[in-house]
């Protein structure tokens, strides 16, 4: 268990953040530990008939299968747009000092001589381990990840949306009481209690706040980084990581023949909030004409639109659900408030 001990100040500085870093140092552990990610075998069956990517090795040494993993590998974000040459390019600002402490610390915890040897090689020129460890995560990303962050980030803004609406509506100690069943709000505490009464690891935040992170590959407990310079940051499985490989859904003809076809998909798909962006890449479309079909669902009062920041989300309204939601052809008519 890990104990987030806050004050008012830690409540007032709260905020989401996503981690292209995140999700590929994880989704680096899922690929060497598959057992329980279930989610992610079509992903993982994608992989199986390419060659391992430079620098796989290297990131696989540094997490071992239980123990510790060194934070500078995954530094918190510091804005929700970062992307993975950034984070890559901190990771390669980090002090010698530092890095060649948490690979000593990740070494301990490594049982496997092959793995250690990786760790050595990296411990005798800290200097060269820098390079080859920031050069890794941008060849790793390339080849494992980059062709599928259109989607993985969608998934991750949705559940933010999310959230987002719960912390509007109710107040942040409800919205973290709902995060996950393993987070809870107790007096002034946030407690990530997926390793019940035992204590991992405790830290008073003195204002520095709380970053919540929903990850797709991060399952199916919540991970809380306590350790200083880092601000305290929950990680935490993101909602609908179950159909997140799942093929572009399909519409009804009846549907189709009313609206459309590519709005009946958009209809169909619009269960979370999504962007135009994100449609336009998922579907292969131009953003304008994404645009153009979402103004017309809109304007028939099937989907709403709302501003998240700099960009417009769209979700299907309760009549849009209701069109497209699959219908009995031996069931009641139709019927809309």
């Amino acid at each position: 268990m890990f104990v987030l001990q806050t004050s008012p100040a830690d409540l007032l500085r709260c905020r989401f953040a996503l981690s292209p870093l995140w999700e590929l140092t994880s989704a680096v552990r899922t690929m060497h530990q598959p057992v329980g990610q279930r989610w992610h075998l079509p992903w993982l069956a994608a992989l199986a008939d390419l060659d391992p990517p430079d620098g796989l090795a290297v990131l696989h040494a540094m997490q071992p299968a239980r123990g510790y993993n060194p934070d500078f590998l995954t530094p918190t974000p510091t804005t929700r747009g970062t992307t993975l040459p950034e984070e890559a390019g901190r990771v390669a600002r980090t002090p010698l000092a530092r890095l060649a402490h948490e690979l000593a610390r990740c070494r301990a915890d490594q049982t496997d001589p092959a793995v250690r040897a990786v760790l050595d090689v990296l411990l005798a020129d800290p200097a060269q381990a820098r390079k080859e460890i920031a050069a890794a995560l941008l060849a790793c990303w390339d080849a494992l990840l980059a062709a599928h962050w259109p989607r993985i980030q969608r998934l991750l803004d949705a559940d933010i949306a999310h959230h987002a609406r719960q912390l509007a509506d109710h107040g942040l100690i409800a919205l973290l009481n709902q995060l996950h069943p393993d987070v809870r709000w107790r007096g002034d505490d946030v407690e990530v209690c997926w390793q019940q009464g035992v204590v991992e690891q405790s830290r008073e935040l003195g204002g520095a706040g709380i970053v919540l992170m929903p990850s797709a590959f991060t399952w199916p407990h919540p991970i809380a980084v306590l350790d200083p310079p880092w601000q305290p940051t929950i990680v935490y499985p993101a909602r609908g990581v179950g159909v997140l490989w799942q093929r572009l859904p399909g519409a009804s003809a009846a549907l189709s023949g009313v609206v459309g076809p590519t709005r009946a998909r958009l209809l169909t798909d619009l269960v979370e909030p999504a962007s135009t962006t994100s449609l336009a890449e998922r579907y292969e479309m131009a953003a304008s004409t994404i645009s153009r079909h979402l103004i017309l669902l809109q304007t028939a009062g099937l989907a709403r639109a709302h501003r998240d920041g700099h960009q417009v989300l769209y979700q299907r309204t309760s009549l849009g659900a209701a069109l497209s939601a699959p219908q009995d052809p031996d069931g009641p008519a139709l019927t809309t408030p």
